[in-house]
């Protein structure tokens, strides 16, 4: 690693324990015993119906296995004519960090990974939140290239999160419009003309295990809009799923994970008198 990297990694931990910090001297225990004092109606209702969007039966389509890895499969099942995905898999870290690394738009980690994929034109290409609304509700305006012919997408978004269960984190994006009335009255979009609007929305659950671990599963939705083939649409899916195995990644402490098991596998064997 860089010099260069070296600082960039400091300043994104430094970014996400101070947005950990920030929640816990803002009262994030007593807001998550009771959320109703924080989460608004209105916040309520939204997340409700992206719940209701993304939520599938065993009565929709069979569910599709578009990636077979063992720590990360991804499946996909279509509702109402479009493919809801999924995807679980454990994070090396408590579900607060993992919340700050999904929530935080500036970081550098978050600029580089969208500047790699688009170009460093930020008036082309720009990644950035647009509103806060509170602090556990933003709204952040992207645009981002697509793998020619198709033409690039930009998207604008609502994010919140709330914690419905003493063990348990949500965090909600979904899709909203320029009429929206938590809008500021104006904003800068993309200098690119004639782009197209895309529609998202995405539900993570990060679930509190045992030593600092979290068990993240996400379900998602996507319509980048045009006529776009199956394979296409799930190559697409796919790589937006990657976001699971991306954390893992930044977080991972397989080496310390190891030993913790090698440890109470042998307190196990001590206990139960079983040799080693």
């Amino acid at each position: 690693m860089s010099v260069r990297q070296s600082e960039h990694w400091a300043a994104d931990e430094a970014a996400l324990n101070s947005f950990v910090d920030s929640l816990t001297h803002t009262g994030i225990t007593s807001r998550f015993q009771d959320p109703t004092q924080y989460i608004s109606p209105h916040e309520e209702a939204i997340m409700t119906q992206t719940e209701q969007s993304l939520s599938t039966t065993s009565k929709e389509n069979n569910e599709e296995l578009i990636d077979d890895s063992p720590s990360f499969p991804k499946f996909v099942r279509v509702k109402e004519g479009f493919g809801i995905g999924t995807c679980t898999g454990v994070v090396h870290a408590p579900p607060e960090k993992v919340l700050a690394y999904m929530y935080l738009t500036h970081t550098h980690l978050t600029r580089e990974a969208h500047i790699a994929t688009n170009g460093p034109d930020s008036s082309k290409y720009p990644h950035k939140t647009i509103h806060v609304v509170n602090d556990h509700h933003k709204i952040n305006y992207s645009c981002r290239k697509l793998p020619p012919p198709l033409k690039p997408r930009e998207w604008l978004i609502r994010h919140m999160f709330h914690q419905p269960k003493s063990n348990t984190i949500k965090y909600f994006a979904t899709s909203i419009h320029d009429d929206d009335p938590d809008l500021p009255p104006s904003f800068s979009k993309t200098t690119l003309i004639n782009i197209i609007r895309g529609e998202y929305s995405v539900i993570h659950e990060y679930k509190r295990l045992p030593h600092n671990q979290t068990k993240f599963t996400v379900w998602l939705k996507v319509d980048i809009k045009g006529s776009i083939p199956k394979k296409i649409a799930n190559m697409g899916m796919k790589g937006l799923l990657d976001i699971v195995y991306e954390a893992y990644v930044y977080f991972q402490r397989d080496e310390e994970i190891d030993k913790l098991e090698v440890s109470l596998i042998e307190r196990w064997q001590i206990i139960n008198n079983i040799p080693s």
